[in-house]
C-alpha cells in the first residue's frame, strides 16, 4: 500500500488561500481539489465533507493562536500574553483574517460534525481556563468583573 499523495494539510492550506482570495463561499470541494491538483476522491479521503474541512481549518487557526497566549499565561506574563496577538497577526495574516472576519457559524451550519466535537469541547475548556488565568494575571483575581474586563 502506498502513501497518500495529498495530505489534510494540503487541503487546509488550499482552503485558507481560497478564503483569503474569494471568501468562504469560494470554498467548494471542487475548488479546493483543483487548487491542490488532486482528484475529488482524494479530498473525501481526507475530509468527510466541506463542513469538516472548514471546521477543521477554523479550529486549527484558533488552537494555533491560543498556544502563544497559553504559554505566556502559564508563565504569569500578562504583557507577553497581550503582545501575542499583534505578533501572531503579523506572522499569520491569512489565519488572523480568518479569525477576525469569520465565526465558526460561517463555516458550519448547525452542530459540529461528530469528528470535531471532542476537539471543540477541549478548545472551549482551554479558552475558559485561559480567561480565568488572564484575569488572575492582569487583575490578581478571577471574579465576575475581572473575567468580564479580561475578555475585552
Amino acid at each position: 500500500m502506498g502513501h497518500a499523495k495529498f495530505s489534510q494539510e494540503d487541503f487546509l492550506e488550499a482552503a485558507l488561500a481560497i478564503i483569503a482570495e474569494w471568501g468562504v463561499s469560494g470554498v467548494t470541494v471542487a475548488s479546493v481539489s483543483e487548487r491542490v491538483g488532486s482528484p475529488t476522491g482524494s479530498f473525501y479521503h481526507c475530509f468527510a465533507s466541506r463542513d469538516v474541512l472548514l471546521g477543521s481549518l477554523w479550529l486549527r487557526a484558533v488552537l494555533e493562536f491560543q498556544t502563544g497566549i497559553s504559554a505566556a499565561l502559564d508563565a504569569d506574563d500578562g504583557l507577553r500574553a497581550a503582545l501575542h496577538t499583534p505578533a501572531w497577526v503579523r506572522k499569520h495574516p491569512d489565519k488572523a483574517r480568518l479569525l477576525l472576519l469569520y465565526d465558526r457559524k460561517d463555516f458550519l451550519k448547525g452542530e459540529w460534525p461528530p469528528e470535531l466535537r471532542k476537539p471543540v469541547a477541549e478548545m472551549t475548556q482551554r479558552m475558559e481556563a485561559g480567561s480565568r488565568r488572564w484575569a488572575r494575571v492582569i487583575f490578581g483575581k478571577e471574579g465576575r468583573d475581572e473575567l468580564r474586563l479580561g475578555n475585552f
